[in-house]
């Protein structure tokens, strides 16, 4: 069956653990968000790989969107 409609999920703190994840997508969650904003690279390394672990247990695409920073403004 092929869905339209794509579930897209901001991952924090309290949702980054591995079984988290998995919830979200049995949940069918499609998408998931990382805030370049806040964090770090080795958090969002973390994240990262727990995501492409629990996306293989399921038959269906699990994307990952990397919200990066907007240029800041100095000296206004």
């Amino acid at each position: 069956m092929i869905t339209k409609t794509t579930i897209v999920t901001t991952l924090g703190p309290a949702t980054a653990s591995e079984s988290m994840i998995k919830a979200l997508i049995d949940r069918r969650v499609t998408v998931f968000r990382l805030n370049f904003s806040h964090g770090t690279f080795a958090s969002h390394q973390a994240t990262l790989e727990a995501i492409r672990k629990a996306a293989r247990t399921v038959p269906w695409a699990v994307c990952v969107m990397g919200d990066l920073c907007g240029p800041r403004q100095t000296g206004v």
